[in-house]
């Protein structure tokens, strides 16, 4: 109470006018910084325990053959029951990359690039890439292009695939 009573006295006594207006938007500033920071500090009384206790996990890695058009979730009408696992392979634009360099990385040949720019006009969007973007191939045994997965943004992913008279889109 003792406190409330001088800080009132000292107030009033004060002539705040005859101060800079800077300095006493400062002189508040620094007041509450101060009054924030003894708010947000924890005392040591009320430090919790904290106790670890060791996890141990018995994992088991298997291959899984992601959807696609000749996995099992997409039979085929010329072989309803022999199912093909091709390999996917994954690649992200990095900067100076162009779609040749990423067919190259995957182990595509340039026949198997051309292919696909030839076979429709979105397919022609391929060719304006920006890092970060990511492509999934999915590769033959003998090394042919089957499908591709352009991921432009969390949003927008293109899919081509390769049919009896060269590759189909959907967005």
């Amino acid at each position: 109470m003792k406190v409330l009573d001088f800080s009132r006295r000292l107030i009033n006594k004060t002539n705040w006018q005859a101060f800079p207006r800077g300095h006493c938007l400062t002189l508040g500033a620094l007041g509450i910084a101060l009054l924030l920071f003894s708010a947000m500090t924890p005392s040591t009384e009320s430090t919790s325990a904290r106790r670890q206790q060791p996890l141990s996990l018995a994992l088991e890695v298997t291959r899984v053959s992601e959807p696609g058009p000749t996995s099992p979730l997409f039979p085929t009408a010329a072989s309803p029951t022999t199912y093909v696992d091709h390999q996917w392979h994954s690649a992200t634009v990095k900067p100076g990359d162009s779609l040749s360099l990423l067919f190259q990385r995957v182990g595509l040949p340039d026949t198997s690039l051309l292919e696909l720019l030839n076979s429709s006009a979105a397919a022609k969007r391929l060719t304006r890439l920006h890092p970060g973007e990511r492509f999934r191939f999915q590769i033959t045994d003998d090394g042919r292009l089957l499908s591709l997965s352009y991921q432009q943004d969390r949003l927008t992913t293109l899919e081509f695939t390769r049919t009896a008279s060269g590759f189909t889109h959907r967005s």
